[in-house]
């Protein structure tokens, strides 16, 4: 009787642990998906946080500065970078829409977000250096890991920028 029992013990442990293999990739799947937006979402209210904190700045794309300098005071080139990664579901899911076509938002948000942070960083340096404003502000973009085999990808972004005074 009791052999039986043992028997009929293994055969359901059997059973779980084929559930178990068969469902693994499936749960590994939601919790990429669900940790990865946490995440994001995450990084998005910082961002919001950080930039409303430089919000008394002047920043500027024009190449001349803006508003009345502060003539004592020096300027000085200031830059933020920042590399992020895609996560890896992200980029395999993108895979069918480079298949069927459309708008490929995990990836704009990818770029929003790297720019946001470098240009965060950049106005770091800004205040560090004493200054409160920038003109001639440029970003670039460079793609890091693109076309490697079993890669997410990441994108490089840098901000750089002249900081002044003004009065």
């Amino acid at each position: 009787m009791l052999l039986a029992s043992a028997a009929g013990n293994a055969g359901a442990v059997a059973v779980v642990v084929t559930l178990l293999v068969q469902m693994l990739p499936i749960l590994l799947v939601l919790v990429g998906l669900f940790s990865g937006r946490y995440f994001e979402r995450k990084h998005l209210r910082y961002l919001d946080q950080a930039e409303s904190e430089f919000a008394d700045i002047v920043v500027s794309n024009l190449k001349t500065p803006v508003g009345e300098l502060d003539l004592a005071a020096s300027s000085s080139i200031v830059d933020g970078q920042v590399v992020i990664a895609n996560d890896a579901l992200k980029s395999f899911l993108s895979g069918f829409r480079k298949i069927f076509g459309g708008e490929m938002r995990s990836y704009e948000v990818l770029m929003e977000r790297a720019r946001r942070e470098a240009t965060v960083r950049m106005l770091t340096a800004v205040r560090a250096g004493g200054f409160n404003a920038v003109c001639n502000m440029r970003v670039d973009f460079s793609s890091v890991m693109a076309g490697q085999k079993n890669s997410a990808g990441a994108i490089e972004v840098l901000v750089t920028a002249t900081a002044y005074k003004l009065r």
